[in-house]
């Protein structure tokens, strides 16, 4: 494949929302994402009144590939900087007051070897809350957050950065100010919030977009951008798509497995019950026996219909 010439074509420019993925956790074939909860509170006592508080609730997030390595992605908080937000937290601290600082994280997209993760967060110190909105890209290779400066080429780096710098001024006009001070800040913003998405002609697509942190909302601030991305064999090894994924590929499922799970998705029952009769369906068809608990794990939390079950199965087994 040449390689891709000039600056990489824009196909978007909006201000609004960052949109969401079409289904909920998405990853490169053959992998699963699985969300996990964390949550620690803080008391801030006040002698004679009501104590305040501050509650941390961050959602992790790993991926498990077809062998059923896992790798976290998005981990919680050690103790040393649970301490240190903790003890930040007490500048802001007041009587009866019970502040907190949460997230949630959803799939975006993936290429290659790269999965991309929406995270929405919002943060309560007194006063309506702050949301804001990042894309974060993970490189399924080494666990750790990519670059996009890293995946092109430097022309085409700076085209990016330049095409965004010229147009995110007029779509901001009129809102909250200027977004950024220096053309480096404008780089470090494209670097580091970027997704990646898989087209049916096996296309790339790349976004680039967040929201800033605003009190009761977020969307006045929220730029998306998208780009298409290069065809070129360079592009495609930096993703990792020169390559297949690592881990065993599962074969197809059986059409009786899908339908066993989607007769029981439907009925009230406890979750531990609800687990027992998909693992049952599940271990009973060799195509999805070596499905790994995590991995059940995500099929379960995203029984929300028959074309999901049928494309999470599909993605999980790599088919």
């Amino acid at each position: 494949l040449a390689p891709n010439p000039g600056p990489l074509p824009r196909l978007s420019a909006t201000v609004g929302e960052v949109p969401n993925a079409p289904i909920g956790l998405v990853s490169p074939p053959g992998t699963a994402l699985t969300r996990g909860d964390f949550k620690a509170t803080h008391e801030h006592p006040y002698p004679g009144s009501k104590s305040g508080s501050f509650t941390l609730e961050p959602q992790t997030l790993s991926l498990t590939d077809a062998a059923g390595k896992s790798t976290p992605l998005v981990a919680p908080p050690g103790q040393d900087e649970l301490k240190a937000i903790f003890e930040g937290s007490a500048a802001f601290a007041a009587s009866d007051r019970h502040d907190f600082n949460k997230s949630s994280v959803e799939g975006f997209g993936w290429a290659g070897a790269l999965v991309s993760v929406k995270a929405d967060a919002e943060l309560s110190m007194g006063g309506s809350p702050a949301k804001s909105t990042s894309l974060t890209t993970y490189d399924t290779r080494t666990g750790a957050p990519a670059t996009l400066s890293a995946l092109l080429t430097p022309e085409q780096f700076k085209g990016i950065v330049d095409t965004i710098a010229a147009e995110a001024p007029k779509l901001l006009e009129g809102r909250d100010g200027a977004r950024w001070s220096s053309r480096e800040d404008v780089e470090a913003w494209v670097d580091a919030n970027f997704g990646v998405q898989t087209q049916k002609d096996g296309g790339v697509v790349i976004t680039v977009g967040s929201s800033d942190a605003v009190a009761g909302g977020g969307a006045d601030t929220a730029l998306t951008f998208t780009f298409q991305a290069p065809r070129d064999a360079a592009f495609r090894a930096a993703i990792g798509a020169d390559k297949p994924l690592a881990g065993p590929a599962f074969p197809e499922p059986k059409k009786a497995t899908a339908d066993a799970i989607e007769q029981v998705r439907s009925q009230e029952m406890p979750d531990a019950a609800l687990r027992e009769h998909v693992l049952t369906a599940l271990r009973a068809d060799p195509a999805t026996a070596r499905l790994t608990n995590a991995q059940v794990d995500t099929l379960i939390s995203q029984l929300g219909s028959r074309s999901k079950v049928d494309f999470l199965l599909k993605g999980l087994l790599g088919a």
